[in-house]
């Protein structure tokens, strides 16, 4: 009787220890499985992140490329040519033309062109001024400045006497005498001719006669 209590204790005991086993088996496979499965989504978002972000990456880096590469289509500029050339005027030109090419439309340079006066290579605006000086004027010291569309030929007025190499009509028409048609006369003048190598060559300008220039002479310098 005592035998036979003792074989089924040891029976339950057995089983007890066998699902108590299992159970630590289950619970171990249940936290691996888990873990992992977790790991392995967390890699997989991840890569997935890191994806997306290398992929905004590379738009952002080949759109900024491509607007750096984008070249601007060329357009037409005017450039205004005068002094010691066979055709000065207004030309139109492509943009980033030079100004050996401006020389170039106007014919070329005169006999009496200072053909290093000048620099040739340089690049034009639009609305800028070549003024080509003779030999004479260069030798003379007198090199009349060249223009762009932002600056403004302003007169030297700071001993009270008008510049008429630089003057504008209104700055000329401060003058005794000189009405808005001498002025421009003397502007046509000078683009056609190039600068004043004297006071007195404005006795040359059409209108204006010894008896105006004693009026002005006091007025103006170069």
């Amino acid at each position: 009787m005592v035998r036979s209590v003792m074989n089924k204790l040891k029976q339950q005991h057995l089983k007890d220890a066998v699902k108590a086993h299992a159970a630590l088996i289950l619970s171990v496979l249940f936290t691996a499985f888990f873990v992992c499965g977790c790991a392995v989504n967390d890699d997989a978002e991840e890569m997935i992140l890191t994806s997306e972000a290398e992929a905004v990456s590379a738009d952002a880096v080949t759109e900024s490329v491509s607007e750096e590469e984008v070249p601007q289509k060329p357009h037409d500029i005017y450039v205004y040519i005068c002094g010691a050339i066979k055709d000065p005027g207004v030309y139109t030109v492509h943009s980033g033309s030079h100004v050996f090419e401006v020389i170039a439309k106007a014919g070329g340079l005169s006999e009496d062109a200072d053909d290093t006066a000048v620099n040739q290579a340089e690049i034009v605006t639009d609305g800028s001024q070549i003024t080509i000086p003779t030999k004479a004027q260069t030798e003379a010291g007198i090199v009349p400045g060249n223009r762009s569309s932002e600056s403004t030929a302003a007169a030297d007025t700071t001993d009270g006497r008008v510049n008429i190499n630089t003057a504008t009509a209104d700055e000329l028409t401060a003058l005794s005498g000189i009405g808005m048609n001498r002025a421009e006369a003397i502007i046509r003048y000078r683009d056609e001719h190039g600068a004043f190598t004297s006071p007195e060559d404005i006795m040359n300008v059409a209108g204006i006669k010894e008896g105006l220039y004693t009026k002005i002479k006091d007025q103006i310098k170069l």
